[in-house]
């Protein structure tokens, strides 16, 4: 009884359910093979001692079982076997790909480089949100009979090279544009005897990643567009809770190793300091004559009020690490007054960058140096960028004026102080601008001016073909202003 108890209970477990039989149907219909599909089933079930065995799929497939289940809809397939995956992605039936365009897929018919526009909102969007893949050589059908379908196109040999190329281009490239790295992978596959090639973008670590003109782009379900409102706060707040909890786990532990009853919470705007014994108020006319001092010292300054502190004291200095190429034209359009250790840090920095126009005179002034001493620096430094390193060496050593020209409509323009945003009519004028401002002396411009001209024209057309001649014009403003 016993036994015959226990093979009813395994049949049991075994029995195979309406949804899964009309899931196989769809997965037989799109031609998988049986032992993929019985993999997919089993999955699905976890535990080994509820798996199905392959017979249960020639079954089906031989109308045995479930004949009168209604196969699945493609989605409801696709959602089953996780689509998200590569493999999954690129099960095909005559030609065409069974997927479709989603929150984490995007088709594209070729591979036009990383400079494309449209590629670089799709690879922001995705970063934004889940991350994804973009598929290249995918064609969408014209056939206006039937749905929307994807027929695999393939991309020629130029289109693989370029994909599979460099990936520090693609790399400093991604960088340039959004102002931090954004992740990702990329490979080239052969499907139905033709050669398409994927990026796949990982899920951004800091949200919201924007690019150069300020704009944020999101993947929605099947299009990339700017992020909605809602979107944008849901993200910040989500930002703001990954900030704040290790703060306040810090603070926590704190509380615990000291005992609750030994700790209180000074507040240094009001002066109030609350804890489980009892709360205090320092007077807010004292707080800003507060002094603090190591126990065991004396101090004696006009009768200062004294905290004394338990414990080794240290004075920190504030430094910013990792410092990027993005934060170079920061630093040098606001001006901002850095010391002479982080200015020569900077000088690091822009050694080894590849742009060869890039402000230098602005760090050099406050590293307190020459420019003797800073190529002498610049030859000092420990890297494998040694051309880099020479190219702006060349730009130091580069003592030439600039010939003057009247001709320029925009010169007077400039000297009047006038918005470029509104002398820009087409994209000419880019190139025009940039002349005007290497025409000038230092004379003929206010700098604060010029520097908030110049930040909105980089930021504006940073990830464009004009970025080498403001580039330069950049270069010729910190070089005319701080040389």
């Amino acid at each position: 009884m016993m036994l015959k108890g226990k093979k009813t209970m395994r049949n049991k477990r075994k029995e195979i359910t309406n949804q899964e039989i009309s899931i196989i149907k769809r997965l037989i219909d799109m031609k998988i093979p049986n032992q993929e599909i019985l993999g997919h089933i089993n999955k699905s079930r976890g535990d080994v001692c509820n798996h199905i065995n392959n017979g249960r799929i020639t079954d089906i497939k031989k109308g045995k079982i479930g004949n009168n289940v209604k196969m699945a809809t493609q989605e409801e397939a696709n959602h089953f076997i996780n689509i998200d995956s590569i493999e999954n992605l690129l099960i095909h039936k005559d030609g065409y790909l069974l997927g479709r365009e989603s929150e984490t897929l995007e088709y594209k018919e070729s591979f036009g480089g990383i400079k494309d526009s449209r590629l670089l909102q799709t690879i922001q969007g995705m970063a934004n949100n889940k991350g994804g893949y973009i598929v290249f050589g995918i064609k969408e059908s014209n056939d206006a009979n039937i749905s929307k379908r994807y027929k695999i196109k393939g991309i020629d040999e130029k289109e693989q090279n370029d994909l599979m190329g460099d990936n520090k281009k693609i790399s400093e490239k991604l960088q340039s544009n959004f102002g931090e790295e954004v992740k990702y992978k990329k490979e080239c596959k052969t499907i139905n005897n033709k050669t398409i090639g994927y990026l796949k973008i990982e899920e951004a670590e800091n949200k919201p990643i924007i690019n150069t003109q300020g704009d944020i782009y999101y993947r929605y379900d099947a299009e990339t567009k700017k992020m909605a409102k809602g979107d944008l706060v849901r993200i910040l707040n989500e930002y703001q809770g990954k900030i704040l909890k290790p703060i306040l786990y810090k603070f926590i532990n704190t509380i615990l190793e000291n005992g609750i009853e030994n700790s209180a919470i000074l507040n240094i705007a009001t002066g109030s300091i609350k804890g489980k014994s009892g709360s205090f108020l320092i007077d807010k006319e004292l707080l800003p004559k507060i002094s603090f001092i190591k126990e065991g010292n004396f101090v004696e300054k006009n009768g200062a009020p004294v905290f004394v502190l338990k414990g080794d004291v240290r004075t920190a200095e504030v430094v910013r690490v990792n410092i990027k190429e993005a934060d170079i034209y920061n630093i040098f359009f606001n001006k901002e007054d850095i010391d002479a250790n982080e200015a020569k840090r900077c000088l690091e920095v822009i050694a080894e960058s590849q742009c060869k126009w890039i402000p230098m005179r602005y760090f050099i002034k406050k590293a307190n140096m020459d420019k003797e001493q800073t190529i002498e620096m610049l030859k000092k430094i420990k890297t494998t960028k040694k051309s880099y390193v020479k190219n702006h060496i060349e730009v130091l050593n580069n003592d030439e004026p600039v010939a003057l020209s009247d001709t320029n409509i925009f010169i007077g323009k400039i000297k009047k102080k006038q918005n470029f945003e509104y002398l820009i009519k087409k994209d000419a004028d880019i190139n025009k601008i940039t002349k005007a401002i290497m025409s000038l002396e230092v004379k003929d411009f206010d700098s604060k001016y010029m520097l908030k001209q110049l930040l909105w024209l980089h930021r504006k057309y940073s990830s464009s073909k004009y970025v080498t001649n403001i580039r330069k014009a950049i270069a010729y403003v910190d070089k005319s202003l701080f040389e």
